[in-house]
């Protein structure tokens, strides 16, 4: 049994130095108060990016508070799934992105994260003919009243 843990825990720690080496020239971090926001945008902004391209954001609030993604300039080429070019967006903050989403396509999209951390990727393939986004990232108050129970009935004030 020990032995089968080991094992686990080597592939997975694999599984992060791979992910760790993927983004190593171009992995930013950032703590995004409640009163401030920041750009998040590609390569070479408002120009288009390069073929294999790929970068990742790191996004971190104070507790309490949520990630808003908001990307209203955005121009990836489409393909099949997000395959081929892709800005990937984990709302749980994983940095292997295995709960993430892929947007491309030229959509406006908004995301907020399940807790004070988020993560986003963007990948150009090897074959990509270049795009470009920009996306503006704050902090928002977390207004869940998660395990809090109701104990009022209705009609009474």
């Amino acid at each position: 049994m020990k032995v089968a843990r080991l094992i686990l825990f080597i592939l997975i720690s694999l599984k992060s130095c791979s992910t760790l080496e993927e983004y190593a020239n171009c992995d930013f971090f950032q703590s995004v108060t409640a009163t401030a926001q920041f750009s998040i945008v590609s390569t070479g902004y408002p120009r288009t990016y390069f073929s294999n391209t790929k970068c990742r954001w790191t996004a971190a609030a104070p507790m309490g508070y949520k990630i808003s993604l908001n990307c209203h300039d955005v121009r990836i080429p489409t393909s099949l799934n997000c395959a081929n070019d892709s800005l990937s967006v984990s709302p749980t903050g994983r940095a292997d992105l295995s709960d993430g989403k892929r947007y491309c396509g030229n959509a406006p999209f908004q995301v907020y994260s399940t807790s004070n951390r988020m993560i986003i990727a963007h990948k150009a393939g090897p074959y990509s003919r270049g795009g470009k986004f920009q996306c503006i990232v704050k902090a928002v108050k977390n207004d869940c009243k998660c395990g809090v129970r109701n104990r009022g009935r209705i009609g009474e004030n």
